[in-house]
């Protein structure tokens, strides 16, 4: 077995050792140069980081709606101009959660993994769960326990529907993954991706009736959105796609989602909740939904491909991005407070304004917690990692 110093993983295959070395799981790893494989600071393209804050965009507008009492209204007002509006507008959490997933998958494949980089992600979990219950503690808004408290400190509990951690969970899986992908001939790799896709999506999606039943939780998507996406950047895409095309695709496929979701509105509406299970998010409403898969993956390449150049405004908002997700979704007392008593999602139905309210709440949100984030980054994470090190350093003694 090859040896790798200070390395969390290290894994030897027939035809060379693999030293994996973890990274951020928004950033794209440092560049190496062929010469010395030392790391070099490298301006990256704006591209995806415009990518990632459209996506957050869409999971927070996606919040907006199923993490507040919108639902229980748009259930009783399925025929309102302002229910089906609601239902587009928060229509796309999932497909920005594979979003997410497509881009650590691309990039990860290539890299490596050690515990100073895991260390850091967990710890950015650890910070704001705890820092959230303590302000929440010292206003009133949720009662302090040692059970609580223990809660908090678990950083990895609901794999089923939690993605912070499933998330975590995944990240330990990225280097056996990585071994597998580079020693997989190009059919073989393909052949995977099919029968990934055959099984989890086209099975997944087949309306209940037919009895086909296909449980997926969060780490296993994951994976088998990394087999996707790591064939992409190993060996292209099977045929040659123009640029437009793939625009193309994502937009058909944004409207047919969108026309699904109006369809299933308007039969809820027409039969009457009695009759049949309010389900206008059926088929995007878990990840791993045809729609939603393939929203997020034509979108994905669209970007992928996109010249935006350089934009370093663009670029720290983008690596905000998870940030923004820890803190606007931390927790039901959160939910609750931001969702139902701050911003007053269900309060705001009937308001002549909705469609710019609802949007302008998200921007808001949006921009705030990313700043938070920023300021974490700038003056905390920095004494988090010298723990983080250190603790690492024992570790390996």
């Amino acid at each position: 077995m090859g040896g790798c110093r200070g390395n969390f993983v290290t894994l030897q295959s027939k035809s060379k050792n693999l030293c994996l070395t973890m990274h951020h799981p928004i950033y794209p790893p440092p560049i190496q140069t062929s010469d010395n494989q030392q790391y070099v600071k490298k301006k990256r393209d704006s591209n995806l980081e415009l990518f990632r804050i459209i996506t957050m965009l869409l999971i927070i507008a996606h919040h907006y709606v199923v993490n507040s009492d919108v639902l229980s209204v748009v259930r009783e007002n399925p025929s309102e101009t302002a229910s089906g509006f609601l239902m587009l507008f928060g229509a796309w959490g999932k497909t920005g959660i594979n979003c997410f997933v497509l881009i650590t998958g691309y990039f990860m494949c290539k890299s490596s993994i050690s515990l100073h980089k895991f260390l850091k992600l967990v710890t950015q979990v650890l910070f704001y769960n705890l820092l959230i219950f303590a302000v929440f503690v010292a206003v009133g808004l949720e009662d302090f326990s040692c059970r609580q408290l223990l809660s908090k400190i678990l950083v990895v509990k609901n794999m089923d529907g939690g993605f912070t951690s499933g998330f975590i969970m995944f990240y330990l899986f990225i280097p056996f993954l990585t071994v597998l992908v580079n020693n997989l001939t190009r059919r073989q790799h393909l052949m995977l991706v099919g029968l990934v896709l055959l099984t989890f999506t086209v099975f997944g999606s087949m309306p209940p009736a037919l009895g086909m039943s296909v449980s997926v939780n969060y780490v296993l998507h994951f994976c088998n959105l990394f087999i996707i996406a790591s064939y992409v950047r190993l060996h292209g895409f099977p045929v040659a796609v123009s640029h437009r095309m793939w625009g193309l695709g994502a937009l058909l496929s944004l409207l047919a989602g969108c026309a699904m979701v109006l369809v299933m509105l308007r039969r809820f509406a027409m039969a009457g909740a009695p009759d049949i299970p309010f389900g206008p998010y059926y088929w995007i409403s878990d990840s791993n939904k045809i729609l939603a898969m393939s929203t997020a993956f034509c979108a994905f390449m669209w970007f992928k491909d996109l010249k935006l150049g350089y934009s370093r405004v663009i670029n720290a908002l983008g690596g905000a991005t998870f940030g923004v997700l820890l803190i606007h979704a931390n927790s039901n007392v959160m939910r609750q407070w931001l969702w139902n008593e701050l911003v007053d999602c269900a309060g705001h139905f009937t308001d002549p304004l909705l469609w710019a309210y609802a949007p302008a709440c998200v921007i808001a949100i949006f921009l705030v917690c990313a700043s938070i984030e920023l300021l974490r980054a700038r003056f905390v994470e920095g004494h988090i990692l010298k723990w983080s090190n250190r603790a690492a350093l024992g570790i390996k003694r």
